[in-house]
């Protein structure tokens, strides 16, 4: 777990502590210490917000979702437990490489060191070694597994009611649309009435086209 702990790859943060000297001392004393933020198990939310920031800003498929989760299982496989000390490091990683394998134009280490900026691009790159060390270097996914997780994420998606909670706010009906859907319909009707009269006027008249038979 310390391998990938998150202060082995952050820039550190130093803040000044001045120290109380008598009166008659001239000027001031202080020195730079450390600051160690608390460690904090993360909601769903943050995580949420961690990822959703990468995707964004570095242009990444849904598809390299799919793949991440994927090495992010290999990597607990292999002893690594996702805890509060260490879970941004490992994901982000994890996205980085489903990023290389999975798109035509992986993104590149620079690029999510730019969303990121605690993270240097040489921690970064540190990062990737020791993650593809950790999984021995197990990067490739056969189209079976992809399709397994695909597959098991979608009902899991459909088992916690995502669809109703997308239609109901995505597919939410404006306050107009009462009025438009009977706009529409009686637009409907009136375009109706002149197709009937149209027709009823091009009937022939009779005489025109009559011929004996015999």
């Amino acid at each position: 777990i310390n391998t990938f702990s998150e202060e082995n790859f952050i820039l550190p943060q130093y803040g000044y502590h001045f120290i109380r000297a008598p009166i008659t001392r001239i000027g001031f004393l202080y020195s730079i210490v450390p600051i160690k933020k608390p460690v904090v198990m993360p909601a769903v939310a943050d995580v949420l917000q961690f990822l959703l920031n990468i995707f964004v800003k570095a242009n990444l498929t849904a598809e390299c979702s799919i793949v991440c989760l994927i090495y992010t299982e290999r990597l607990m496989e292999d002893g690594i437990h996702l805890v509060a000390s260490n879970w941004r490091p490992c994901l982000l990683c994890a996205l980085l490489l489903a990023s290389k394998v999975w798109q035509d134009y992986g993104t590149w280490n620079v690029e999510f060191a730019e969303v990121y900026p605690q993270f240097t691009v040489k921690a970064i790159n540190d990062l990737e070694v020791k993650f593809c060390e950790q999984i021995k270097f197990k990067l490739y996914v056969s189209t079976s597994l992809y399709a397994q997780y695909y597959f098991a994420l979608r009902s899991l998606a459909e088992k916690n009611d995502f669809r109703r909670k997308y239609n109901s706010t995505f597919l939410q009906e404006t306050p107009d649309v009462a009025i438009i859907e009977e706009n529409s319909k009686a637009d409907f009707r009136r375009l109706l009435q002149n197709n009937n009269e149209v027709q009823d006027n091009t009937i022939t008249r009779p005489g025109i086209y009559s011929s004996s038979v015999t």
